[in-house]
């Protein structure tokens, strides 16, 4: 007790806390690490490509279930979303659509979202037939695509994306509706129409500016919610984020996750669905495979409710299933608030300095114990971090940030400081006892 209480004092001194081999070894090491980053190494290359999606909430979201009270089981039925019904529209015709559409629509929703281009005219009796389908919708907002994004608008934190043009379906069907958004799905990465098809999906434009007409478009989802209840958007212009985090409820009947009741066509077809689940309804249209238990990758991505968040293998969630979750962020008001870049890497900075100043008294008094009790530490440290963010996360809403970097300068600092103090210090000492004996 009477060692632990000497570690304490030494600890807390502010000698030790504000000795510059905590500021300097610390700087060295971030360097270091810096230094490394711009390093290719060939063979860790499949390691760090496994690693560079992941996110810590990703876990929250694929292993810990976050959200799951939405999906609560109750008599062994699953809670669905009571907004939001899907319909799948598989490989079928543009006829076959138009007959889908009207089955639909004699049961009164409230909203009709069709998540789908016509870019080309095809049969021209069938065309017509689709578009007066869709004039007998009361409330119908169509798909249109956002072509070009401007990157440098992507990557600020308030304000309003931007892109060159819009392309739309023919005209023919585009006219049947004044209303529609465009569906470009956010995915990591730098493309100019924002699909990459490797990367993972964890935020949206909710609306973006066209430079050739200085026009402003709203996202698919976000016009959606714009017809249905346009109150439920005062917070979000109150935000002002050019992209919002979407904060994940669930996939589709038949996935993991289910929170979006949903219909396969030949259901619709042969009469099955319940009218509640269509009557002031939103009722989203959109392509989720030939049937909905043959799983395809078309217009399918990578989510973080994905089970595998390291090294994904295989796409998780389709397009309108990511509408649905966007316009579910909305309608409940749960936001994702996030820690800004600089107060993250502050945090990051303060707990290594830490670590740092404590294991200067333990290298110097304790040698003996360095080597566990570092690493012990380091794990300890780590794991209270993760935890941390996880459940700040989990259960506020908040995405700490937290940079990678800073967990590996935790975990190897105590390796670094024997190095450090062992061989830097005394190489520096011995250098300096030369230069003495030069000078003099």
């Amino acid at each position: 007790m009477k060692n632990f209480g000497r570690f304490i004092w030494a600890f807390f001194n502010p000698k030790n806390i504000l000795h510059y081999d905590n500021f300097l070894s610390l700087a060295i090491f971030i360097l270091f690490f810096m230094g490394l980053g711009e390093v290719q190494i060939e063979f860790l290359n499949p390691i760090s490509d496994a690693f560079s999606d992941v996110e810590l909430t990703d876990i929250v979201y694929s292993q810990f279930d976050k959200n799951g009270n939405y999906r609560e089981t109750i008599n062994g039925q699953t809670e669905l979303d009571s907004n939001i019904t899907l319909i799948n529209i598989g490989h079928l015709s543009r006829g076959e659509i138009a007959d889908l559409i009207s089955i639909v629509n004699a049961h009164n929703p409230k909203v009709v979202g069709l998540d789908a281009l016509f870019s080309a005219p095809k049969d021209t009796m069938m065309d017509a037939y689709l578009a007066d389908a869709l004039l007998n919708v009361e409330n119908l907002v169509l798909a249109c695509e956002a072509k070009n994004f401007n990157q440098e608008s992507l990557e600020q934190k308030h304000g309003i994306a931007s892109f060159n043009y819009l392309e739309f379906s023919t005209p023919q069907i585009s006219s049947t509706s004044k209303s529609y958004g465009f569906v470009n799905i956010q995915t990591e990465g730098d493309a100019s129409d924002l699909y990459n098809e490797f990367a993972i999906c964890r935020k949206f434009i909710p609306e973006a500016k066209i430079e050739k007409t200085n026009d402003t478009i709203r996202s698919f989802g976000i016009e959606i919610v714009y017809q249905y209840k346009p109150q439920a958007l005062d917070k979000l212009h109150e935000r002002n984020l050019a992209s919002e985090v979407i904060n994940y409820v669930g996939n589709i009947e038949y996935y993991p996750k289910a929170h979006f009741k949903t219909y396969d066509w030949f259901e619709v077809f042969d009469g099955q669905i319940d009218a509640k689940d269509i009557e002031g309804k939103l009722v989203l249209f959109g392509f989720m495979g030939e049937t909905l238990n043959q799983q395809t990758d078309e217009d399918r991505f990578f989510t973080p409710l994905n089970d595998k968040y390291i090294g994904k293998a295989h796409k998780d969630m389709y397009g309108v299933v990511l509408h649905a979750n966007i316009i579910s962020t909305i309608l409940k008001g749960n936001y994702i608030n996030e820690m800004s870049d600089g107060v993250g890497v502050f945090i990051g900075l303060l707990i290594s300095f830490l670590v740092f100043a404590i294991y200067r008294p333990i290298y110097y008094d304790y040698k003996v114990w360095y080597d566990g009790v570092t690493k012990l530490i380091g794990i300890v440290v780590v794991f209270l971090i993760m935890t941390v963010i996880g459940f700040v996360f989990w259960k506020y809403d908040y995405e700490i940030k937290f940079h990678p970097v800073f967990l590996g300068i935790v975990l190897l600092a105590g390796d670094y400081l024997e190095i450090y103090y062992g061989l830097g210090k005394n190489i520096a000492r011995k250098f300096k006892r030369k230069k003495k004996i030069i000078l003099d």
